[in-house]
């Protein structure tokens, strides 16, 4: 980093599948574009990194593959020298003054494998449909035609009638009017 004089610098890389190693790398079969703008300024760089690739899911309502454009950006400050800044920041990262590099690698993968979603579901907005597969969202809640059907409740074990009584009118009658 001595070598970089201050001023804006950019910097882009395209990694190839597998050159990162980590958990869950198959969502990321396709070549990652990184760009890296370093702005220096004295003792502090601010770097802004770009990721862009293609993620490949599996739903979890259809079980079919689904690619997606992923692209994400993060900043990072870092302070060159003996000197530590008073920060509990993740994104503040001290280097000794002599560093002649900064390796990126831990917070890519950081921003890969966080950005990967808990639950995958690519759902209409609109029409709550699977837009994979074309299923109703609605299967899984309402039954196979998707329509609300009514509740029926459940027949009352004998030794349990007698609480019946305890219920509040409102309960009783279905109405939600109190009687006096």
């Amino acid at each position: 980093m001595q070598h970089l004089k201050d001023g804006v610098h950019d910097f882009s890389e395209v990694l190839a599948p597998g050159t990162l190693s980590f958990q869950r790398q198959e969502i990321y079969p396709d070549p990652l574009e990184v760009t890296a703008r370093v702005h220096r300024d004295g003792d502090s760089l601010r770097c802004k990194v770009s990721l862009k690739t293609t993620a490949h899911y599996t739903c979890d309502r259809c079980l079919d593959p689904l690619a997606r454009p992923y692209a994400e950006r993060f900043e990072l400050l870092v302070h060159l020298g003996e000197e530590t800044w008073d920060s509990t920041d993740d994104e503040v990262v001290e280097l000794p003054a002599d560093a002649d590099q900064l390796d990126l690698t831990d917070y890519i993968i950081e921003h890969l494998i966080l950005t990967v979603p808990m639950k995958v579901v690519f759902t209409d907005r609109e029409s709550d449909r699977c837009t994979i597969c074309g299923r109703d969202g609605a299967v899984r809640v309402f039954g196979e035609s998707g329509e609300k059907s009514e509740a029926k409740e459940p027949p009352v074990d004998p030794r349990w009638a007698g609480l019946q009584s305890l219920r509040r009118p409102e309960e009783n009658n279905g109405s939600g009017t109190e009687e006096s």
